[in-house]
């Protein structure tokens, strides 16, 4: 599952876009849309300052993790740039990269979260 900021325009568009490339099945839902957070583990905080991929064995990582996590599960080709994404050295890179992202939108007029 793909927990987002529906409150940023940003991120709903992502979203938008991880569901059309998601096998079906897999969830993209905005945090605001969740019952109860601390089912998982995760608290408003957390999902106001990132995005976050909770597995299927309930596993939640949040963040340039959580994209990496996303995209491995995308078919073809896709899923091998997600594993890249989470091993050093690129994720090293990816994790400051995000927060950048992050405060661009920020800056931008959106929510922190991407």
């Amino acid at each position: 599952m793909l927990i987002f900021d529906g409150d940023s325009g940003h991120c709903a568009s992502a979203a938008r876009v991880a569901e059309h490339l998601l096998p079906t099945g897999i969830p993209v839902i905005a945090w605001q849309s969740l019952p109860d957070l601390a089912d998982l583990g995760l608290t408003e905080a957390d999902v106001r300052a990132k995005v976050w991929w909770v597995g299927v064995d309930g596993r939640t990582e949040g963040g340039h993790r959580a994209i990496g996590r996303c995209i491995q599960s995308v078919p073809r080709w896709w899923s091998a740039l997600g594993v890249l994404l989470l091993v050093p050295p690129v994720s090293w890179l990816a994790a400051p990269i995000y927060g950048l992202v992050s405060v661009f939108v920020s800056r931008a007029g959106g929510s922190r979260t991407v």
